[in-house]
């Protein structure tokens, strides 16, 4: 039993490594940044009416995939993002420690389903809510504010798991920012534009804290390790 606690508080030891430095939240916050952005595009009428231009200038093939690829940026940045962490972590960050192959799955498979069933639930409860809300975009901002909650919980289980402080108050802010956004305003395109820049604020912000926190430690250590050789 001893053996298999040891065991267990070393893989947990080598996830926590992933997560330590910041740059992981850096790369999510950018990603929500520009998701929250695009999509914003896509609810405003210069969108609708560049798209309808397009699809009678061209054909209906090339339409979609430039819907598609305004879709794909925040993918495609969040890649960038992540090549540009590691080159960071390779040159600077774990230049003494050496690099770290991070697991393909981090989160426990049992955190994961309960962040789905969050976001179904919300769904549900839109869905029985519809008739009392006659807004057409109702069950859209249900979606997007579903989608917060899920994530949200997602991080702060993910944090609890890992025993990092942080990811619990970022899950749980952002969570439950995600709920208040339908107290707002806004039309449903603002509304994801405030999401995810607020999303992304709370995820680079904490990634900047744990950034400036750990950049001194990994300086002192990699001055030790060059003194050493």
């Amino acid at each position: 039993m001893v053996a298999g606690q040891d065991i267990d508080k070393i893989i947990k030891k080598t996830q926590r490594y992933e997560f330590l430095d910041g740059l992981r939240e850096i790369q999510l916050g950018v990603y929500m940044a520009l998701l929250g952005l695009t999509n914003w595009i896509i609810f405003q009428p210069f969108w609708v009416r560049f798209y309808l231009w397009l699809l009678d200038r061209t054909d209906r093939f090339t339409s979609i995939l430039t819907a598609i690829l305004l879709l794909a940026i925040p993918v495609l940045a969040a890649l960038g993002v992540q090549q540009v962490m590691y080159a960071v972590r390779k040159r600077w960050l774990w230049q003494e420690s050496g690099m770290v192959k991070p697991l393909r799955v981090v989160v426990p498979r049992w955190i994961t389903i309960v962040s789905v069933l969050v976001l179904f639930a919300g769904l549900g409860l839109g869905l029985l809510l519809q008739p009392l809300f006659p807004n057409q975009f109702f069950i859209w901002g249900v979606l997007w504010g579903s989608t917060g909650v899920s994530f949200g919980y997602l991080l702060a289980a993910l944090g609890q798991h890992l025993q990092l402080k942080r990811y619990v108050w970022v899950g749980i802010l952002g969570g439950v920012g995600s709920v208040a956004m339908f107290v707002l305003p806004l039309s449903l395109g603002n509304s994801v534009l405030v999401l995810g820049l607020g999303w992304a604020v709370l995820l680079i912000g904490s990634g900047l804290l744990a950034l400036r926190q750990t950049w001194p430690q990994v300086r002192a250590a990699n001055s030790e390790g060059e003194r050493d050789v």
